[in-house]
């Protein structure tokens, strides 16, 4: 995130600004942006998907972090995405990759 907040031209710029400066406090039970982002309809939505692919797959680490992903139904998501027509490899391979390490 701090990457794509550090140029205005990136297309995640606003999105990300605008979630943070929207609250005083950063809820660290949450997945931030996922519906947002993985659900995302816009001009750059690909990118949307795979920046919180990759977010995903770096910050999972332990049971306390999938239950977060479960109460946020975060893993049925993605693997209704994984056989969606129109599922670019890339992202494939990041839903595999974010399973394997729950």
């Amino acid at each position: 995130a701090v990457v794509s907040t550090q140029s205005t031209g990136r297309p995640l710029f606003t999105a990300i600004c605008h979630f943070l400066l929207q609250r005083p406090l950063f809820d660290f039970q949450d997945v931030p942006l996922f519906y947002s982002m993985f659900c995302s309809s816009g001009q750059y939505f690909k990118q949307d998907q795979n920046w919180l692919l990759d977010v995903l797959c770096a910050a999972v680490r332990d049971e306390v972090d999938y239950k977060i992903l479960a109460r946020r139904h975060v893993l049925p998501l993605c693997h209704s995405q994984l056989y969606a027509p129109g599922t670019d490899k890339h992202t494939v391979k990041l839903i595999k990759k974010l399973f394997g390490k729950v």
